[in-house]
């Protein structure tokens, strides 16, 4: 093919191709590391010159990086909220995810992201470190865009006779 889709040295992947039927088909990929490691791909199909799939596959990837970001959401087993846990002496317990998780978004939305974690009402000691307790849900407006297991933190041991009895008490009572 002989000639570069992103002249700034960005550019990671290419395959490209030609059928009768497809005309001039290209798949690329570019990195940018000065916008948080993102990664882009961008598909041209039925480009009819050869020209024309690499300034398409240009501008798709130009602007991917002007008007998208990817971001770490949110790091991984930090705590982000808490929940109250029944039957134990100790009436919460951190909760955060699990894992990792990047997003891609449009960068104009990034400040209306929102967090809505939906937690067990109920949630029993003993409470094991890992165990999934709900889930949080990265939100745009009414969209879920992300739906990501929220866990317990920390272990979280099962509480004294008393603490027992006043808590089943307590939810009879509910």
């Amino acid at each position: 093919m002989g000639r570069s889709i992103i002249t700034d040295g960005t550019a990671e992947g290419i395959e490209t191709g030609y059928t009768k039927n497809a005309q001039y088909c290209l798949a690329a990929s570019a990195y940018r590391e000065d916008l948080g490691g993102m990664r882009l791909i961008a598909v041209v199909l039925g480009a009819h010159t050869s020209s024309l799939r690499v300034r398409d596959s240009r501008a798709l990837l130009k602007w991917g990086f002007r008007f998208f970001r990817t971001e770490l959401t949110p790091a991984r087993m930090q705590p982000r909220t808490q929940t109250l846990v029944w039957y134990s002496d100790e009436r919460t317990v951190p909760v955060g995810i699990a894992k990792d998780h990047y997003m891609t978004f449009p960068f104009s939305i990034r400040d209306q992201l929102k967090d809505v974690w939906n937690l067990q009402s109920e949630l029993h000691a003993p409470v094991r470190q890992g165990q999934e307790v709900g889930t949080l849900e990265i939100r745009h407006d009414d969209k879920v865009l992300a739906t990501l297991p929220a866990i317990a933190l920390q272990d979280v041991p099962e509480g004294r006779l008393f603490t027992r009895l006043k808590d089943y008490l307590a939810l009879l009572t509910r």
